[in-house]
């Protein structure tokens, strides 16, 4: 389990890079790999974090289809990042 939770965060890791390098698509089969593979999962995993991003003023365009500012992803990643490292950490003293 221990190891599971740090691949994990490395996958996490590595997507939030992959992200923040903002590789564009040229050609729309390329821009729907892009979306369903990078943008939408950053998205999912922004989302728990919605209201605390709202009251740090880390979130774009008003309403029901707003999106977190850079800071903001990068402040979801970071935390997912860290409390699955720390998961890990809970499993190896437990052991």
């Amino acid at each position: 389990m221990r190891r599971t939770l740090r691949v994990v965060a490395v996958c996490i890791a590595v997507h939030g890079a992959i992200f923040a390098s903002g590789i564009g698509a040229q050609w729309q089969v390329l821009d729907r790999i892009y979306f369903f593979a990078i943008l939408a999962p950053a998205l999912i995993l922004a989302a728990p974090f919605t209201p605390v991003l709202w009251q740090l003023h880390l979130m774009e365009a008003p309403g029901w289809f707003a999106w977190p500012r850079p800071l903001g992803f990068i402040l979801a990643y970071l935390i997912w990042i860290i409390a699955l490292y720390a998961a890990s950490f809970i499993f190896r003293r437990r052991a």
